[in-house]
């Protein structure tokens, strides 16, 4: 009954999603070819799935009968160019640009613009045109970044009765695909057969999901046979699921048409790894063509010198269908001697089931197999990893969202000043029109209707006027100083890493936050392979009562190596009791030697062996470096794992090869915590082999018969000393006893789909019991270079930085202190609520007992360690406690269902809320704010996004939060983190394809932020208020010529010069300044962190800052236009006349771009070539513009048509214009006085400041220059000399919504808690005193003193 149901449930349909044929005869799938486009916008919009959709933008095209029934939209002209569309419509996602295009619009109507039709036109058409231009620069890269993949890489694939090498691009689903050995798939496939025995076939994927271990991956036993002879033979029909993003499930069926016959070779096998058959001689045949032999039958005998070998069948019920070989013929390893075959006819015309066991991804590579056949399902864009794919998020900056919010502030004044002054207009039209008579508006008497027609055109008419409060060009000078910025990041060889023949630069991915890197407050650090190396070594192990190993501080006589001994590929262990199997002389050597060898059996380490390297050896590929570490440890103490396959494993121990067969491996996983085989060993017995975490194996030895306390003594002095740990253990299984395990629970749950792996969890604990302990591993994970010094340095810059790791609570204060986070003289404070605190409680009384121990170490920093620096290290058990917000108790309704009503009663459940209290997640909050480092330790991926959350959304005025970390598990927190800097290491690259930044590591982070994040904010700053104040310099002269001129909207420039002032004539300088501008050198940034204070403290950029810039502006302003004014009036020109309002507009303008362009050198901190010839090249243009504007009347034609016209009255107008200025001393002399006394302020205020209220940049600046200046100076040279003011903000809690309290304390009658009163032990010199005090609720505080400044509470 139970084989019938299975086949049901193999012929049971599934939700077809596509359906196709493959192999002989097959018609090509119509589902798209394996052509791939990454970008954003194309050329022809027919050819590209990602274009413009024209019926999306305008829906009222499907109503018109010939549009909507056109096959081919690309026959309209206009849509043969869907990039300008797109583009261009994606511009107006930026509200200034909205805006904008209003101005212009206002513009266009006739009479309304006192600065003619076009004179904001022009400069918006630039600026668009260039930031569509820089799109296209970009999407242009990833084309042809596309095209080296669609073109350049090439693939195996059945074509015309061979195997054809084609493009990837012109692979179709339902080609048969043949792919070797580290070689990458170029479309989802479904694997059919491998040069593996039973199909299976190892993949790669550190491209998907950033593992960098194998996956094994099986092909259905129906289609293993499948090879290069019989694959143009084969055809059929699959049905499969839609395509989607789900990287880890598959459905689908393959039904094989015909006759289907299964095919294998038998070869002369290898006798043995060390005596290998190079030749002999087929003794004897022992089968004939058509025999039907079974699995163990002897087909052959071979003879050669030194030994016989009789070939056997591999395989049950199979034909004889070939012998290749005659007796006496010579022959070597791997010769074909027979050719098996054997019609399957229970697989014909029948539908085989693939699921995820079959499902090979694009993206991934074969490893560790020779080759493997499969059909392509899914092509293209309807890959898994191009699903997958997404555009990195457009993050938006602290200092972006506040130019938006001073963008905000300049158009309500913009709207102000149009109202003043159309109030201005309405008055003066009211008193001034009897005396106006000679003006067509006024001949006639004026209602009250008519005067506020005049204030209502008048308002739009100064609208257009001031319109350039707003700068035209702000985003676009931003958008191209932070791209040249992130290349000048990712080509600095200072954050380049060439070291283990790996070539690695800094990776930008998002420059719209370059910025935001000189603003950062906390950094969250993974520590495995983000401060570490992630290259684990075996360092030390310990059976029963015995420590082994390499001993650092001990000297130990052991570990005194012979003259002649090497450190093999950086494995360091030297014990001369274990090396060279001297262990057998040991008094535990029985013991020494099961614990080798389950190093060597219990693991899901893959040898793979490399044949084509001098000299041949094995290297492994693992799901871990742990697994790796330990691997290679017993490879080096004498137990070499030599070959690996699904059913057993080979490991060489003194030359000689023992042959194990697995039966089963119980993965690993982070609940479980463990991982065990199943193996039986060559004498016949079976045993579970089991490594884990200590705080999972404890529960799983034999009472009574493990000397645990010696095992929990070496675990504690290794985890002080750092170290990771793992503990060993086995036991024999009874041959039945397994049998009905493996036969009731594991086969059961391994050919589940629901629930697999919860289920197969469930069967490994079944026989996960009674196990023996062997012995306990400690693995060395070190630090990266440059390290604790990269954290101090990060720590005097005013940096917090918060640790987030799984490693043990000791091992994470030991790398607390070898990083220098936690320092001799720090009191550390522990919050460590175990489970035996946590037995029988309630999560409400958890909870209450935690708050209580906070608030404890709260006032105690307040308190007793007021002037201590304080450390804290929170375990993830606590912190899930923490983070635990429960629920509140819900009114029980009849709409509930039974769990939802058992659930509400149950008051475990519920989040008590006590009268007066804050939430338990800020009252740690505030605690970690007082302390200098914290450290939590076993924390899940979750908890790490959620620590990141939890400051980054609850601390007043937002601080910068910075996430770092290497490996698929800190995604989730780079992504909730303002800046994600991902760290390309041994886990793979998903977190640098998550993050914002990639490096090589963590000491890069140290120029990433103090060099790079500093420059590009001082940078980014000063080019965001310089913008403004430069254009409320132009403004204002307008605005003041206002009340000289009737309030008739008149402008003071010239519409063209207008124009061009944000795109030529003040645009340059202010770009390279913010490109190349430097207070200090990159190695005084370093040398001396406190610079890095100002960023966090938005010294650089803030309301003041601002206010400041416009205040200038005023100033300048006024000296600027009042000064030409008054000046022009007292005298005449050259030829008697006095000055007219072109003349006094030209003179203002000018002065202007002197004066804006002038003021980049004097706000310049350094000034190299550029600065000085982008300032000057500024200033000469516009004379040299003038000069070849005003001849353009003399070969313009003289007709009355747009533009010509106009051209031709202004270029005439300019000519006599400048011959008038340029010929007049009154010109030249108010010129330069202008410039002196606008510029006189800022030279004079400048050098007060430096002088006698300098700050800390002002000091160093100094002192650049002087002998050994950085290097020979610290902080204490410093400390006694006059360094300035360094700005510090100190950051506090928000103000947190009232939470209505669901109880008091005194109805909280299941809680009982007494006040807590931590002993700290005395601060003397001697032993370490532990002083115990227990209070109700089983909760323990502990002192452990070690040295008269180092304190550690638990």
């Amino acid at each position: 009954k139970k084989e019938e149901k299975e086949e049901e449930e193999d012929d049971e349909d599934i939700e077809i999603g596509r359906e196709f044929e493959f192999g002989k005869n097959a018609r090509k799938a119509k589902f798209g070819n394996n052509y791939i486009s990454t970008t954003r916008y194309t050329l022809l919009f027919k050819f590209h799935k990602n274009g413009l959709n024209l019926f999306e933008w305008i829906p009222i095209l499907k109503r018109i009968p010939k549009i909507r029934n056109m096959q081919k939209l690309s026959d309209l002209p206009w849509l043969q160019f869907p990039f300008i569309v797109q583009a261009f419509l994606e511009q107006f996602l930026r509200v200034a640009n909205i805006y904008f295009l209003i101005i212009i619009l206002l513009q266009l109507i006739p009479g309304l613009s006192p600065t003619g039709r076009f004179s904001t036109l022009f400069p918006f058409s630039i600026v668009t045109i260039f930031t569509m231009l820089k799109e296209g620069f970009e999407d242009m890269k990833r084309y042809f970044s596309d095209l080296a993949i669609n073109k350049g890489s090439k693939a195996t694939i059945w074509n015309n009765g061979k195997w054809e090498k084609v493009q990837w691009r012109k692979i179709v689903v339902g080609d048969i695909v043949k792919c070797e050995n580290r070689e990458r798939f170029p479309c989802d496939l479904i694997a059919l057969s491998s040069s593996q025995e039973n199909g299976l076939l190892y993949v790669e994927t550190s491209s998907l999901d950033g593992e960098t271990n194998l996956k094994l991956k099986t092909c259905h036993e129906a289609t293993t046979c499948i090879n290069d002879e019989n694959v143009g033979e084969i055809s059929g029909n699959i049905e499969c699921e839609a395509p989607n993003k789900s990287l880890y499930t598959f459905s689908g069926n393959v039904l094989i048409h015909g006759e289907y016959w299964w095919t294998n070779n038998i070869v002369a096998p290898r006798v043995n790894l060390k005596n290998p058959l190079a030749s002999g001689k087929i003794e004897k045949i022992c089968v004939k063509v058509g025999d039907i032999v079974n699995e163990g039958d002897v087909l052959a005998i071979i003879k050669s010198e030194d030994f016989k070998v009789e070939v056997k069948s591999l395989y049950d019920n199979v034909n004889i269908h070939e012998i290749v070989v005659t007796e006496g013929d010579e022959v070597k390893e791997r010769d074909n001697l027979f050719i098996m075959k054997r019609r399957m006819k229970e697989y014909e015309e029948k539908k085989l089931n693939m699921s995820d066991s079959q499902q090979i991804l694009r993206g991934s590579s074969l490893r560790n197999t020779k080759w493997m056949i499969g059909i392509a399902i899914f092509t293209g864009h309807d890959t898994k990893l191009m699903m997958n794919q997404k555009q990195t998020p457009k993050k938006q900056s602290k200092v972006e969202r506040m130019t938006n919010k001073l963008i905000y502030i300049i158009f309500v004044l913009l709207i102000l000043l149009s109202l003043m002054c159309a109030i201005g207009t309405m008055i003066t039209v009211s008193l001034q029109a009897p005396k106006l008579w000679y003006i067509k508006e006024f001949q006639d008497a004026l209602y009250w209707y008519d005067i506020l027609y005049q204030g209502f055109a008048g308002f739009w008419t100064f609208l257009i006027l001031f319109n350039n409060l707003v700068p035209i060009s702000l985003y676009v000078s931003v958008e191209m100083a932070k791209f040249v910025q992130g290349y000048f990041m990712s080509r600095d060889i200072s954050m380049y890493y060439g070291k283990d023949g790996e070539d690695i630069a800094c990776t930008v991915r998002s420059s719209s936050i370059n910025e935001e890197l000189g603003t950062v407050e906390y950094i969250f650090s993974d520590k495995t392979g983000t401060l570490t190396q992630n290259k684990m070594e075996l360092l030390k192990f310990a059976i029963k009562d015995k420590m082994y190993g390499f001993f650092k501080e001990d000297a130990s006589p052991y570990n005194n190596r012979p003259a002649n001994w090497k450190i093999q590929d950086g494995f360091q262990f030297y014990d001369s009791r274990i090396n060279e199997l001297a262990f057998h002389k040991e008094q535990y050597g029985e013991d020494i030697h099961d614990f080798l060898c389950i190093l060597a059996l219990c693991h899901d380490v893959i040898p793979e062996k490399l044949r084509d390297i001098s000299p041949p050896r094995i290297v492994y590929s693992s799901p871990s470096p742990d697994e790796n570490a330990l691997v290679k440890a017993a490879q080096y103490l004498g137990f070499e794992l030599v070959d690996k396959t699904s059913d057993r494993m080979t490991v060489r121990v003194n030359n000689k090869d023992h042959v194990y067969k697995l039966l089963n491996v119980l993965e690993f996983n982070s609940t479980r915590k463990r991982m065990s085989t199943i193996v039986e060993y060559p004498n016949g017995k079976i045993y579970i082999l089991t490594k884990g975490a200590d705080s999972v194996m404890k529960k799983l030895l034999a009472p009574g018969k493990s000397d645990w306390q010696c095992a929990e003594r070496h675990l504690d002095t290794m985890a002080k000393e750092g170290l990771r740990t793992l503990v060993v253990a086995k036991a024999e299984l009874n041959r039945r006893t397994y049998d009905h395990w493996n036969r009731t629970y594991f086969i059961p749950a391994a050919s589940q789909i629901k629930d697999r792996k919860k289920k197969l969890a469930e069967a490994a604990e079944m026989i996960e019991q009674n196990l023996q302990l062997v012995g306990v591993t400690a693995i060395e994970d070190k630090l990266q270079d440059h390290v604790p010094d990269s954290i101090a340095q990060l720590a005097v810059a005013g940096i917090k930085i918060w640790v987030l790791t799984g490693d043990k609570l000791e091992t994470a204060i030991n790398i607390g202190k070898t990083c220098r986070m936690l320092t001799d003289d720090m009191v550390v404070l522990q919050l460590n609520y175990t489970d035996k605190m946590a037995e029988g409680k309630t999560v409400a009384q958890q909870r209450r007992e935690i708050r209580q121990l906070i608030e404890t170490y709260s006032n105690m920093a307040e308190t007793k360690y007021k002037d201590r620096k304080l450390g804290i290290v929170v375990t993830g058990s606590t912190l899930s406690l923490i983070l635990e917000h429960g629920i509140k108790p819900k009114k029980i309704s009849d709409e509930m269902t039974d769990e939802e009503r058992e659930f509400n009663l149950d008051p475990k459940n519920w989040n008590w809320i006590v009268k007066g209290e804050e939430k338990l997640e800020i009252a740690f909050l505030r605690l970690a704010m007082q302390c200098r480092s914290v450290i939590c330790c076993r924390v899940t991926p979750l908890q790490k996004s959620q620590v990141v959350l939890l400051v980054k959304n609850n601390l007043s005025g937002t601080p910068i939060t910075l996430a770092i970390g290497d490996g698929a598990n800190d995604v989730s927190m780079i992504q909730a983190a303002h800046i994600g800097v991902g760290i390309s290491g041994e886990e793979g690259l998903q977190a640098a394809k998550a993050a914002d930044y990639a490096i090589a590591q963590f000491h890069f982070l140290r120029r990433l932020l103090l060099v790079h994040g500093r420059y590009n904010y001082r940078r980014i700053a000063k080019l965001i208020v310089y913008s403004f104040y430069k254009n409320a310099i132009v403004q204002l002269c307008n605005f003041y010529y206002i009340f000289f001129n009737g309030y008739t909207g008149t402008s003071l420039y010239e519409n063209a010069s207008l124009s061009l002032f944000n795109v030529i004539f003040a645009s340059l300088p202010i770009v390279i300044l913010a490109l190349f501008d430097m207070d200090v050198k990159p190695e005084t940034a370093l040398h001396f962190p406190q610079l890095y204070y100002d960023g966090p403290a938005d010294y650089h950029f803030n309301i003041i800052v601002f206010l400041q810039w416009i205040i200038n502006a005023v100033w300048q302003s006024l000296i600027i236009f009042f000064v030409p004014y008054f000046g022009f009036q007292s005298g005449l020109l050259l030829n008697g006349q006095t000055a007219d309002q072109d003349l006094l507009g030209f003179l203002i303008y000018s002065c202007i771009i002197i004066v804006v362009n002038l003021k980049i050198l004097i706000e310049s901190s350094s000034w190299t070539i550029f600065h000085i010839l982008s300032v000057a090249f500024s200033i000469l243009i516009w004379f040299i513009f003038v000069l070849c504007y005003s001849v353009l009347w003399w070969i313009v034609p003289k007709i009355n048509v747009f533009p010509f016209y106009e051209v031709e009255i202004s270029t005439r107008a300019m000519y006599f214009l400048i011959m008038d200025a340029f010929s007049s001393g009154l010109f030249w002399v108010l010129l330069v006085i202008v410039c002196i006394a606008a510029l006189g302020r800022d030279v004079i205020w400048k050098s007060f400041k430096r002088t006698f209220i300098p700050r800390f940049y002002h000091t160093l600046q100094d002192m650049e220059g002087t002998k050994n200046f950085p290097q020979g100076y610290t902080q204490e040279h410093l400390s006694s000399m006059r360094t300035g003011k360094i700005k510090v903000r100190t950051r506090t809690i928000k103000p947190q919504p009232r939470v209505k309290p669901t109880l008091t304390l005194d109805e909280l009658s299941s809680v009982t808690f007494n006040e807590l009163q931590p002993v700290i032990g005395t601060e003397t010199d001697g032993p370490t005193q532990n002083i115990e005090k227990k209070r109700s609720g089983s909760l323990l505080l502990s002192s452990d003193v070690t040295s008269p400044s180092s304190t550690t509470i638990n």
